[in-house]
């Protein structure tokens, strides 16, 4: 139905139209408005359409919103959680990553230097916390770029088991890896192979360093740390890696400016094929024991 006003020779009329049957439902007779030699015709068909127009361009702009946003929801992260357990419930920038990452992040626990001599009741509340809210949890082992034994490595692999078990911990993060010779790279095989047998399945390595691609597109490991650096060295840094079906891609950066929004360099590390990326504003000499919400 369409409601027409007429103004014609000073005249004002309203009529009333059916458009679904056709013909005129009611008329109003003309009334003297002003006298004025004029003809303008104005209908709520047209009022109703820029209405509607200004809705959709207002509804499109909130859905291009919504997007931006859905994107860096999606964004996925390797968080190395150095912090005391006892502080994880309560901090809210670690509650609003893990909301703000929907169950797309890992989380790196080091109870001491690896998992320590004995069980610590705080991180075994801790890694209740972290599973509850659908973190991987990977627990940090060294390994001195080859130089510390594989024995030293297997105890503290047994040791994460027998202290916190495989049911709520996914895997291992290799700290301090060197991938540079077969030699090394058997080492670093042999180590992981060791913690997957125990049930500890999903491998991190951090080289600290680049590396071949050949690394990658054997598809052995889960996740490689390709690039740790402060921003400084970062902010000219071109990736020229890219990732395989099975092993991926982490960036840890620190020294990061403190920036009103971090959409752009989340998508600069997309860009550059990083799948796990964690930017903070810490420093050293320990960057990872604060956690930094940039989502």
């Amino acid at each position: 139905m369409v409601i027409s006003f007429q103004f014609q020779s000073g005249m004002f009329s309203l009529k009333l139209w059916d458009f679904t049957k056709g013909f005129k439902l009611k008329g109003f007779r003309p009334f003297k408005l002003f006298s004025i030699n004029m003809k303008i015709y104005i209908t709520f068909f047209f009022t109703i359409f820029i209405l509607l127009l200004n809705g959709c361009n207002e509804t499109i702009g909130d859905v291009t919103s919504t997007t931006s946003t859905s994107n860096i929801s999606k964004t996925s992260v390797l968080l190395p959680l150095y912090s005391y357990p006892t502080d994880w419930e309560s901090n809210v920038n670690l509650t609003n990553l893990i909301s703000d990452t929907d169950g797309q992040t890992i989380a790196i626990i080091n109870p001491n230097n690896g998992a320590g001599l004995s069980q610590n009741t705080d991180y075994i509340a801790g890694i209740d916390y972290l599973y509850a809210k659908n973190v991987k949890i990977i627990g940090y082992v060294y390994t001195s770029y080859g130089a510390r034994s594989k024995q030293d490595i297997y105890d503290d692999i047994d040791s994460y088991i027998s202290f916190y078990g495989v049911e709520k911990l996914s895997g291992i993060f290799f700290d301090e890896v060197s991938l540079n010779s077969d030699i090394n790279q058997t080492f670093v095989k042999d180590i992981s192979s060791y913690a997957r047998d125990k049930g500890l399945e999903y491998i991190t390595l951090n080289p600290g360093t680049t590396i071949e691609q050949s690394i990658i597109d054997e598809n052995y490991y889960n996740l490689i740390v390709t690039y740790e650096n402060p921003y400084e060295k970062y902010k000219d840094f071109k990736n020229s890696l890219t990732s395989s079906t099975l092993t991926k891609q982490s960036l840890l950066v620190y020294n990061y400016p403190n920036l009103t929004s971090y959409s752009d360099e989340i998508q600069k590390a997309k860009d550059m094929n990083f799948d796990y990326i964690y930017l903070t504003t810490d420093t050293d000499p320990n960057p990872w024991d604060s956690v930094f919400d940039f989502l």
